[in-house]
Parts: C-alpha cells; structure tokens; sequence
C-alpha cells in the first residue's frame, strides 16, 4: 500500500474523457480493466466471501453510466468506457453509516481482489481521523482509491480510478 497525494480528480477525470475520445486510446492503459458485469459480479462475490450485506444488480458490458442504491444512503456507481470492455472511475457514496464500510470493502475487492481489507480500513482510518492531507489517495496494483470524509455532510465517498503516477 501506498499512500500519495493529488491535488485534484478534475484534471483527472478531463485527461480520461479526452482519451476516451481519442481513437488511439487504449483501455488497458487509461482505464480499469474490467467491465461493469465484472464489476458487479466481483462485488457480489466479495459481499458473498465476507459475509458483507450489500449487493449490486448485474450491470450490462457496454459503455455508459450506471448507478445502484445497495442499501439506505449507500449508492454504488461507475462508469463502463470503450463499448463496456473498461471502467473509467467506481464510485461509493454513503450518507449513512450502517453498511458504509461493507460497500466500500465490497467494491475495493472487486476492482483489486489481491486488495487487503487491512489496508484499506487503515487508509480509511487515517483519512477520517485527519492524519492524512486532504487529497491523499491510496496506491495499489494501478489503481487510486480516494476517500473523502465530509463530516458537516455526514457522508463518505470512495473513488477508484487508475492511479494517476502509473505511467510516470
């Protein structure tokens, strides 16, 4: 696990949709690569595995956004690119905090099943309790996982996106 730090997804999430844009784009360099019904079949299998109680509706392999309320104030997005073959970004936003972590474990697990659940909840705990900078993201296998902690709010929101220093 490694811990770094951004300044903003914005940048992000603009350099993505012009790559998908692009015609010399290439899904295993700019995106995640699994599709939505891998996504989601990886979710429900990790839920299954550890006994997590959310669960998402099987999402099509195509291009699009798609989005699942898989418990009270808890709703599981992504977005599938290049006709569903990848994923851009996988999202968790929770405004409760019963069955938070379950989803954000079940779709951590399902983005990098070689994750551990140790070092995500260490993540998780060193964000929520200000010991990392706002903006610091997770680094695993490629991928960034991004959590942000809006106490006044009360809600919670994990991002999974490429991680952004890969190609560097």
């Amino acid at each position: 696990m490694e811990i770094k730090h951004k300044v903003s997804l914005v940048p992000l999430c603009m350099a993505l949709a012009l790559l998908a844009g692009s015609a010399g784009a290439r899904a295993d360099q700019t995106f995640i690569g699994m599709t939505p019904t891998e996504f989601t079949e990886g979710f429900n299998r990790a839920a299954q595995v550890y006994r997590l109680k959310p669960r998402l509706p099987q999402w099509p392999t195509k291009a699009g956004k798609f989005a699942a309320t898989v418990a009270p104030g808890i709703t599981v997005s992504g977005v599938g690119v290049s006709s569903g073959d990848g994923m851009s970004s996988i999202t968790v936003s929770c405004k409760s905090d019963a069955q938070c972590s379950d989803a954000i474990f079940a779709a951590a697990l399902s983005a990098d099943p070689e994750l551990e659940i140790a070092s995500i909840k260490d993540y998780m705990q060193r964000t929520m309790s200000g010991e990392l900078e706002d903006g610091a993201y997770m680094s695993q296998a490629g991928l960034a996982y991004t959590l942000v902690a809006k106490k006044a709010q009360k809600s919670l929101t994990l991002t999974i996106t490429v991680d952004p220093d890969e190609d560097e």
